[in-house]
């Protein structure tokens, strides 16, 4: 997940120094205080360029659209620098304290006890930033303002929900409020994406920082509005992670999804459902369900019929533990994985021991030694009763983090906006962060297992075959003049970024298992660490030379266990009836009758070796002798698409298509390219039909359709009906039947095809 960061040099206030001095001692997330007020005094100036690739730490076998076109989010690999003039605006005088508003669920509603979390951990870190001075003697002040969503849900689980129009603007009248009456320096929140989004257009207006902790849409820093810091990694390093777990670790085949229909689950499975395609095991199944719902096994009923062996919920703790026990009482038995919502203490309580196995994936690891974390979990205890759940750790090394770089910045919301542009690293309560160029927290995550009612955390990673840093290990990566903040007592090395050295706890990494050894001799990966040296993450040319090179690990495969047609049986069509469709570019040339010779084995019909046609009631002209044993040739007619004729116009094409199958009694289709084969492997889903393609994309037999059979562009049209025929005399003319004939691994006219529609080498 560690990158090279490309930028120029910055005079920044060191870390230990952000935050005005006092005599009263600095709380476990917060840097010592230095020697004199330098609240304000330090500006950090326009924030340099740098650019960080991949983006998002995406491993080159999850990249989209690698083989056709680059990634539209490349676009977000380089520093959104805010270009206005709020920077000249000045340091407002007779400041009696500093504002910060706060917006989240605080209120009756269904994520209230998020809300509550996320309150508590931000407002402990305020208090301990007045015990220590405030800004320069005044206090910071957070100001809160309810986050009323219940435009989407219920206050509570199983109560109407409401309808009035006027609360899809509570978020912005709060902000507004905020920005313009409380006069804010920065907002903090929310948990919903929803409102956040919101809040984010009038930022861009109004100029002033969101800093968040909690919620996890990928699509909030892809606005590229420059107003935006999370310290919480996104669904997509999340799905990423659990896709590297499934099916990379324990090759698992055929995942079946089930998630809330909420924004929350529509925004986080698609990157799942992404990184499971392409790494050769697509979704089998997705079933959603509403939110306070109690009753999942009208859901789980229909993911047990797809045979799925793996199951991913998103959703939170609650529905998990309903999902795990009804699941144990259907006499399910395959492995289940979560979000980060859907583990904790609840889910212990409420599953009991249907959560055995049970697997999540969760931003840091509460159960580590560090002093700093159980400095914040004695004081969290002592202040609330209660211990730190992650919308509270999170938010308290949020919150921090705001601070400082309110103090580096002094008040002006432009430049406090380029000091959390460059804060590039952060060591917190939480563990060590790492902040790509969009403001995002991209550290590697952790895997949270259940296991005789208790939960074991580990270090996870999104890249195949490099094991995961591990606490303990001290590399640095990258240099800059620019420190990162610290949560440390001590501040960090200054110009250094990267993980941190032993007793910093949580996201840190260790080297890969090649590279054992001693800290200053562990092989060409050293100096460049990265997750991987097989990645191909970026580096300057001095490391470059250094970056070993090894063979990937193998790339995943599909249809293991097989694709099989489950639909209902299909009654023969009369022989007289059945229609055969040549679908491509110059259709109107392959079905002209073929003038050569072809093998007698391949259907042994000795009339149609002179003869041979694409149906043998248009053969040319023969003599009485042939045409009187010419009933045993292929009976079938021919439907001729020619797409060339429409040119890129496809909808024409897959009009015409649509118009043959449904006017005919179709026994199959011969695609005759790779983009025609994709759009009649479509069609075919809906009308059962087998497509014999001729294209060397082997994506058209990864999606596990029982009805598309691959042969190689070099094998002709010619040869692609000699195996239809060869499998027609077979089956007859009934399609469900040619299909299993096509399956079944036989000779074909020296042709075998996998149950995947593969052919054989």
């Amino acid at each position: 997940m560690l990158r090279l960061f490309k930028f120029g040099a910055v005079t920044l206030l060191a870390a230990t120094a952000t935050l005005c001095a006092q005599t009263v001692p600095a709380g476990p997330g917060a840097p010592t205080p230095g020697p004199g007020c330098s609240c304000g005094a330090h500006p950090p100036g326009i924030p340099p360029q740098r650019t960080v690739t991949p983006y998002a730490g995406t491993p080159a076998d999850l990249e989209p659209f690698g083989h056709f076109a680059r990634p539209y989010y490349e676009n977000y690999t380089q520093t959104n620098v805010y270009t206005g003039a709020g920077r000249l605006i000045p340091d407002p005088a007779n400041v009696t304290e500093v504002r910060i508003g706060f917006l989240g669920p605080i209120a009756r509603q269904a994520d209230q006890v998020y809300g509550l979390e996320m309150l508590h951990g931000a407002q402990l870190a305020i208090d301990e930033a007045n015990a220590r001075g405030g800004y320069g003697g005044k206090p910071f002040r957070l100001l809160l303002h309810d986050d009323y969503t219940n435009w989407q849900f219920a206050a509570q689980p199983g109560e109407a929900r409401p309808t009035d129009t006027t609360i899809w603007g509570a978020p912005i009248d709060a902000a507004v409020r905020m920005i313009y009456q409380d006069h804010d320096w920065a907002i903090f929140g929310s948990i919903s994406s929803e409102s956040t989004h919101m809040v984010l257009r009038l930022a861009l207006k109004a100029e002033i920082p969101i800093v968040n902790s909690a919620s996890t849409d990928p699509s909030l820093p892809e606005t590229y509005i420059p107003w935006y810091f999370t310290d919480v990694q996104d669904d997509r390093v999340q799905a990423y992670t659990l896709a590297r777990r499934i099916f990379t670790e324990l090759r698992l085949r055929r995942p079946a999804l089930l998630r809330v229909n909420s924004r929350y689950g529509r925004m986080g499975v698609p990157k799942f459902r992404d990184a499971a395609r392409r790494l050769g095991h697509p979704v089998v199944i997705e079933q959603k369900y509403l939110p306070g719902q109690t009753d999942f096994r009208r859901e789980l009923r229909i993911i047990q019929q797809s045979r799925a062996d793996v199951l991913v919920t998103w959703g939170d703790q609650r529905e998990t533990a309903l999902i795990l026990r009804q699941m144990r009482a259907l006499g399910m038995t395959q492995r289940v994985f979560g979000s980060s919502l859907t583990l904790g203490p609840e889910l212990l309580v409420q599953a009991g021991a249907a959560a055995e196995g049970f697997e999540a994936v969760v931003p840091y690891d509460p159960t580590r030694r560090d002093p700093r974390w159980l400095a914040f979990e004695q004081q969290y205890h002592a202040r609330y009763g209660a211990e730190p759940e992650q919308f509270s750790a999170l938010a308290y090394d949020a919150m921090n983090i705001l601070l400082q770089s309110i103090c580096r910045a002094g008040l002006n919301r432009a430049r406090i906006q380029d000091a959390l542009d460059q804060v590039y690293s952060y060591d917190g309560v939480t563990g060590p962060m790492l902040f790509d160029p969009n403001n995002k927290d991209v550290s590697p995550m952790f895997l949270a297992t259940v296991h005789d009612g208790t939960i074991t955390y580990r270090l996870a990673s999104m890249t195949s075959g490099a094991p995961p840093l591990s606490p303990g290990v001290g590399d640095r990566v990258g240099e800059t003049s620019a420190p990162p903040l610290s949560g440390a007592p001590s501040a960090p090395e200054v110009g250094a970024v990267g993980w941190l050295s032993e007793g910093h706890g949580g996201r840190s990494a260790q080297p890969p298992a090649a590279n054992a050894g001693s800290s200053s001799d562990q092989g060409p990966c050293i100096r460049a660490r990265l997750q991987s040296c097989r990645t191909g993450y970026k580096t300057d040319r001095a490391l470059a030379p250094e970056k070993s090179v090894s063979s990937p690990s193998p790339y995943a495969t599909v249809g293991e266990d097989g694709v099989t047609c489950n639909g209902p049986a299909r009654a023969a069509m009369p022989p007289a009836r059945a229609t055969v469709i040549v679908f491509g570019p110059g259709a109107p040339r392959a079905a002209s009758p073929a003038r050569t010779a072809i093998r007698k084995n391949a259907v042994g019909q000795g009339p149609c070796i002179r003869a041979r046609v694409y149906s043998c009631r248009n053969c040319l002209k023969m003599t009485p002798a042939l045409a009187a044993e010419a009933k045993d040739c292929w009976p079938w007619h021919t439907v001729v698409i020619d797409t060339s004729q429409t040119g890129s116009n496809w909808g024409a094409a897959t009009s015409a298509l649509v118009q043959a199958i449904s006017t005919s009694d179709i026994l199959a289709i011969v695609a005759l390219d790779r983009d025609s084969a994709h759009l009649a492997e479509q069609l075919s889903l809906k009308k059962f039909v087998p497509v014999l393609a001729l294209a060397d994309d082997r994506a058209l037999t990864s999606a596990n359709i029982p009805w598309i059979f691959r042969l190689p562009t070099q094998a002709g049209q010619n040869e692609a009906l000699q195996v239809l025929a060869a499998a027609e005399r077979r089956s007859g003319p009934n399609p469900e039947k040619l299909r299993d004939v096509l399956a079944s691994g036989q000779d074909l006219a020296g042709v075998r095809f996998t149950s995947t529609g593969e052919p054989e080498e």
